[in-house]
């Protein structure tokens, strides 16, 4: 697959996502630009299979700061969703990566957007008790 059909692919996919379903709020309620309507944010990005003491000292420690991050889950290596669950409870965002962290550049159009797609359905199927992954709860086709 050529690089531009992947770049393609990726800038469809957000632009489908942004469209579809984050464009749909309806009045009173308004879209802020940060978590309550803050003028800036800082955010922390954690591709979360590489961190293994994530969940018992990193969410810990954002949480005293009073932190919070998105984590990138990859289905397919298995995360621990109780403690992925526990994290979004706390305020955490969860969002959906890719199936199996795969090279999109190695990838034809229907493997990436199988590693796309299944990974935001994963995500969207877990239950969680708090706004987590809104950004990605969003559909694809």
């Amino acid at each position: 697959m050529k690089k531009i059909n992947v770049i393609t692919l990726l800038a469809a996919f957000f632009i489908v996502c942004n469209v579809g379903y984050c464009g749909t709020i309806a009045a009173p309620y308004q879209v802020g630009t940060w978590s309550g309507f803050r003028t800036a944010a800082v955010s922390y990005v954690s591709d979360a299979a590489y961190l293994p003491n994530l969940y018992s000292i990193g969410i810990p420690m954002f949480n005293g700061y009073g932190f919070k991050l998105t984590m990138f889950e990859i289905p397919n290596w298995n995360p621990p969703w109780p403690s992925v669950q526990a994290a979004a409870a706390q305020g955490h965002e969860v969002a959906s990566l890719l199936m199996d962290h795969a090279d999109l550049t190695t990838l034809n159009e229907t493997q990436a957007t199988w590693e796309l797609s299944q990974s935001q359905i994963v995500i969207i199927r877990i239950p969680f008790n708090s706004r987590a992954s809104d950004m990605w709860r969003c559909r694809l086709f």
